[in-house]
């Protein structure tokens, strides 16, 4: 109590002076010495009984001037009407187990405790041999552990491999560590992510999830699993056949843009199986999260129908949505019901009824209307009544409701989304029943230009992730600085800080470092904390290694040009003699790509380190020697078409033999690690296939997503990864192509045809996305060795 009144206090000047005049004195020191003479006696007694009953008076002024406070923060408003549950300890004894071994569950303490100040906070002390963790919930319980694994035990938890040692005795805790998160929520996951990273996980690799969510403190992340079988009751009830919904949803990989109403039937349709199977994921996914006292945020309403309603509702108000992206109007142009019809709230109020019956519900809701797509019209007026009517379907199944939106129209649809538009969908809805979610707060704090959501809660994000990229890329110092910026801005309702990447599993350090600001109060030593973080991770911190993440800190995680997402490599887009690609997933580099080599050669020459056979040395020694080959597949594009440009055959010919070099050095090298595989994704696929068909399905689903993206390529490479198969399959054939026909064009004295290059292009990739070829699901070759060779060709 004494530690939590401590952090309160430093809000309430004047009551904490007031505090310390009356009781400093009896807290300093531990006995009163008695007097001699007795009218002194009587007299410290009556010095005593006033001291005490002022100090009383003050703790409860304090109290009293410090609930008012809170009572009036939109903030606490929300926490309380959420009202979060405590979750159950055990969940940490299991994830103790899991993380550490059953052994260990013994020498941690769990405590629950109660929390003055409706956020959440734990303590870690040592009592005789064993460490307490306390905390306000079992997910701030959960963030206790990881801070002493961390911070205490030199141990590192991460996506691409654990480092774990855990001494013996345990390291002692003393004084007692007391943190206090500076924000009510930290949210986890974008409304891609689903299908980017987590298609096909199954309940162990979301097991492993929901730990990680929970050590690095995340009380409300996103739960879209399995809401195709809530809609597939709610439409048979009104009488759309399965088979209509089958030109509805989307394929497995593509169920995220279903789901917001970009695209229709896509990779389609859902088997019943998949549908079921996805349902009783999501009831243990659910329990899990709700184990540990998150909020899991689940789907709502959006207004975007099957074009069989309409059969069904001939008088219905539907209308045919925008065009998303290229697509042609069999998989896209979805039909939505205007949001004044009646019908709206009627499906709306039923999914959240059927839903709420099957899974359960925090009263937290996610919806986004109009993403990606544009509303019919920009009067503020229509927008407010459209705020509202999305609402009200959600709060009329539950009074409770409180609507997550993801703020993402307001940054993709700018020149839309003036202030009179924000300021119109927004006042729909009361202020203590909406959060919106700031979603590239990292790069474009919207929250600025829409004059802070007009009194509307917002949580600060980090999206970082586009399509799943894996290439290096951070803003560590910006954000840094502007999560506290954003938390100390008078006019703002900052009450959270989120991960919103649209794919995961990449670049580590940017999610531990992000989601460990949840539990800081302002802003850290980076290059201490980089080498700190690298102790944990490797066991050990050589100067060389230091120098080298250095060196990464100010390079390839230090973005300062505004460039919205990761680096794309050329080496995983289709070739092209003339890129345009200077803004949104930009080609060229915002940082000297020789401090990366300089950076790499540091790693190289720490291969003979006691810690060069540690998992996590070698996943970033994999990392930084594909961003190097990346970077130099840019110069040797260059190299290519400037000899074609000058009809210089024998350039053409020598540069395209280093192209095909370096993509089957880069392939050999991402072998060499787990993490890199095209295998796992293929298979982890196939793994829900119940049938041949839907074998075929899953696979074609997979590898289009990473492709194509399309039946013609529509976003063609937004998701590519480099991966080892993925880049000897499919990348390197397609540059042999091009650099082939660069040659017999260039032979021949031909232009280059870039409408017949293309086509011949497509066709390739069409093929390689029906194909079924295996590629290894466990690594092959040794990243050291693989290194210290290479670094003679591109060092």
């Amino acid at each position: 109590t004494q530690s939590t009144w401590g952090l309160r206090l430093n809000r309430v000047s004047p009551l904490h002076k007031m505090e310390h005049s009356l009781t400093g004195p009896l807290l300093s020191h531990g006995t009163i010495r008695r007097p001699r003479k007795s009218i002194w006696k009587k007299a410290s007694t009556l010095a005593c009984f006033v001291a005490l009953f002022g100090a009383f008076v003050v703790v409860l002024l304090r109290t009293s001037v410090l609930s008012k406070v809170e009572d009036d923060s939109l903030a606490t408003k929300l926490w309380r009407s959420i009202n979060p549950s405590k979750g159950k300890l055990t969940t940490v004894s299991g994830l103790i187990a899991r993380t550490l071994g059953a052994e260990y569950i013994s020498k941690f303490q769990l405590e629950l405790i109660d929390s003055q100040t409706d956020t959440e906070v734990f303590e870690i002390e040592s009592v005789d041999s064993v460490v307490v963790l306390r905390g306000t919930t079992t997910v701030a319980v959960a963030s206790a552990l990881h801070w002493y694994l961390k911070y205490y035990c030199n141990s590192h938890i991460s996506w691409s491999g654990n480092r774990i040692v855990v001494p013996s005795p345990l390291p002692v805790v003393s004084p007692k560590l007391v943190k206090s998160s500076p924000v009510k929520f930290k949210y986890y996951q974008n409304v891609c992510t689903v299908s980017y990273s987590m298609v096909w996980w199954d309940w162990s690799r979301w097991e492993q999830e929901i730990d990680w969510m929970a050590l690095q403190g995340v009380n409300m992340p996103l739960a879209f699993t399995g809401q195709e079988y809530i809609w597939q009751k709610v439409y048979n009830e009104m009488g759309i056949s399965n088979e209509e919904l089958g030109k509805f949803f989307g394929g497995p990989a593509f169920l995220a843009w279903a789901r917001m109403g970009n695209i229709k039937g896509w990779g389609g349709p859902l088997s019943q199986s998949f549908i079921d199977g996805q349902a009783a994921l999501q009831k243990q996914i659910l329990a899990r999260m709700r184990a540990y006292g998150m909020v899991p945020v689940l789907p709502a309403f959006n207004g975007y129908v099957p074009e069989a309603l309409s059969r069904v509702y001939p008088n219905a108000s539907i209308i045919r949505g925008s065009r998303w992206n290229s697509f042609g109007d069999e998989y896209t142009r979805v039909e939505i019901l205007n949001a004044e019809d009646p019908l709206f709230q009627q499906i709306g109020s039923r999914f959240i009824a059927e839903q709420t019956k099957e899974y359960g519900s925090e009263h937290v809701y996610n919806t986004d209307t109009f993403n990606e797509n544009s509303p019919p019209t920009s009067d503020p007026s229509y927008l407010k009544r459209l705020g509202a009517a999305v609402y009200n379907s959600m709060s009329s199944a539950d009074p409770h409701a409180i609507w997550l939106m993801q703020g993402w129209l307001f940054f993709d649809s700018a020149q839309y989304w003036q202030l009179p538009q924000i300021e119109g969908l927004l006042s729909g809805v009361p202020d203590d029943k909406m959060i919106i979610l700031d979603l590239f707060t990292d790069v474009y704090p919207e929250y600025k230009r829409a004059n802070y959501y007009f009194g509307k809660a917002f949580i600060w994000c980090m999206l970082h992730d586009f399509g799943g990229n894996v290439g290096m890329y951070g803003r560590l110092p910006l954000i840094n600085e502007a999560v506290f910026e954003g938390l100390h801005d008078p006019s703002s309702q900052m009450i959270g800080i989120g991960l919103t990447p649209e794919g995961i599993e990449q670049n580590p350090v940017v999610y531990e470092f992000m989601m460990e600001l949840g539990w800081r109060v302002e802003p850290v030593d980076l290059p201490e904390w980089i080498s700190s973080y690298v102790k944990r991770r490797y066991g050990d911190l050589t100067p060389e290694v230091d120098q080298a993440w250095q060196l990464l800190l100010s390079t390839v995680y230090n973005n300062t040009n505004g460039d919205k997402s990761v680096t794309k490599s050329v080496a995983e887009i289709r070739p092209e003699i003339v890129y345009d690609r200077d803004t949104f997933m930009p080609i060229r580099l915002y940082y000297d790509p020789k401090t990366l080599v300089d950076a790499w050669k540091l790693f190289v020459q720490s291969t003979d380190t006691k810690f060069a056979s540690t998992s996590t040395f070698q996943y970033d020694l994999v990392d930084v020697t594909r961003q190097v080959i990346s970077n130099a597949m840019l110069v040797l594009h260059d190299e290519v078409v400037g000899a074609f440009n000058r009809s210089d055959v024998e350039v053409i010919k020598h540069a395209g033999i280093k192209i095909v070099g370096a993509l089957t050095h880069m392939d050999s090298m991402l072998a060499t690690n787990e993490h890199f595989l095209l295998g796992r994704w293929l298979e982890a696929a196939n793994s829900w296939a119940t049938t041949e068909d839907e074998k075929t399905q899953f696979e074609f689903n997979a590898r289009n997503q990473i492709t194509l993206w399309g039946p013609k390529g529509e976003i063609l490479d937004y998701s590519s990864r480099q991966w080892s198969g993925l880049v000897s399959s499919f990348y390197l054939p397609r540059w042999k192509l091009f650099i082939d026909t660069l040659l017999n064009k260039a032979v021949a004295k031909q232009p280059f045809d870039s409408t017949e290059y293309n086509e011949q292009a497509y066709q390739a990739e069409w093929e390689w996305c029906n194909q079924h070829d295996r590629y290894p699901t466990t690594a092959t070759g040794n990243p050291l060795s693989i290194a210290q060779q290479l670094v003679d060709i591109y060092g």
